[in-house]
């Protein structure tokens, strides 16, 4: 029996930066080599990320909702807690800054490089 295919969880905490977001979103649209599950972390964002959120398309996306109290390490607790009770032993985290600019081929090679040194 195969084992199943492991999920790559992607974790982006965000705040008021909605079309930075979603440029960043585009860039992990379109990559998707294996089970990607975004985990955007709105932390009382009010410039409309919320919405972009809800209507993006093409992506597995799951929102943990701040009240703009929660700061980048608060961001990052809550959003390792969310997948925290979703991961199985073989998927993995990406910690991501929703404003780095990432090559089409960034996911794939990165899990390339971490099956061949684990």
């Amino acid at each position: 029996m195969a084992a199943p295919e492991s999920t790559l969880f992607v974790l982006i905490p965000v705040h008021n930066r909605c079309a930075v977001t979603h440029r960043c979103l585009e860039q992990l649209r379109v990559q998707a080599p294996c089970n990607l599950v975004v985990v955007v972390v709105d932390d009382g964002s009010s410039d409309g990320t919320g919405a972009m959120l809800r209507s993006f398309g093409g992506l597995s996306i799951e929102v943990v909702e701040g009240d703009g109290s929660l700061w980048w390490g608060g961001a990052v607790t809550a959003g390792m807690q969310h997948i925290d009770r979703r991961a199985g032993e073989a998927d993995r985290v990406l910690l991501l800054n929703d404003d780095v600019d990432l090559p089409s081929d960034f996911l794939a090679r990165m899990l390339a490089a971490s099956d061949a040194e684990p």
